[in-house]
């Protein structure tokens, strides 16, 4: 059955489940604030080509489902799906995906990321430019890629585990292990509140510096794990 596109207008969300319903939902929202909710439970793929919906809001729940982005939106919500590779500018992505591969594409450009479900695990393959990713729960996030940027990477909930084979530029305002890998070098540490503590496994050839919320540095020989904190640094061999 065919649908036309004035019907999928009229609605606030409008919900679609195959690429064909995705096209006509597109043309619907350009230039509207109505929300695109992809929800399927079908193992399938979805392509969105270069385009500009400003206003729009794209939702995602769809646990075996690919979504290949190349457009803009106000935001990307992705409460469930397979995979996702976002080729877009500016685009702001929320995970909430208990276990999701976000790859950042080589044509992406100041992508942005927030996520935030306990007890979940992000794999981020990083070759475009992610300007920033904020950490908003005890979740494992593993970084790799071949950007040459170097990500903000900040951390506002106890528990989290940061793995990264890229350089970032991590700020931890609550207790985080970090295990920086090779290939990021380059990567920088600050603590910023004094209650949190930074456990940091140095895996590179080269030494990484961390400061602690007073601006103390404490230097992480390479090949060695310490725990920095203001009360105390206590390296381990």
């Amino acid at each position: 059955v065919t649908v036309p596109v004035s019907a999928y207008a009229a609605k606030g969300t409008i919900t679609v489940s195959t690429q064909e319903q995705l096209n006509k939902a597109l043309k619907a929202v350009k230039g509207s604030k109505n929300t695109i909710y992809i929800k399927t439970a079908k193992s399938t793929s979805f392509t969105i080509k270069k385009g500009t919906y400003a206003k729009a809001t794209l939702k995602i729940n769809a646990a075996k489902a690919k979504i290949d982005n190349s457009a803009k939106f106000a935001s990307i919500v992705i409460a469930d799906a397979k995979s996702m590779t976002e080729k877009a500018a500016a685009n702001s992505i929320v995970n909430s995906d208990k276990s999701l591969t976000l790859t950042i594409d080589k044509k992406a450009k100041k992508t942005s990321v927030v996520t935030n479900k306990k007890a979940a695990s992000l794999k981020l393959v990083v070759n475009g430019q992610l300007s920033s990713l904020k950490v908003q729960a005890a979740q494992k996030v593993a970084l790799s890629g071949s950007t040459k940027n170097t990500p903000s990477v900040s951390v506002s909930k106890a528990g989290a585990g940061i793995t990264s084979s890229i350089p970032v530029k991590l700020s931890l305002a609550a207790n985080a292990t970090i295990v920086l890998k090779k290939g990021a070098e380059a990567s920088s540490i600050k603590v910023t509140k004094k209650e949190a503590v930074a456990t940091v496994q140095n895996q590179t050839k080269k030494n990484i510096v961390v400061k602690d919320a007073e601006g103390k540095e404490t230097t992480v020989a390479a090949g060695t794990k310490t725990e920095v904190s203001v009360k105390e640094e206590t390296p381990e061999t």
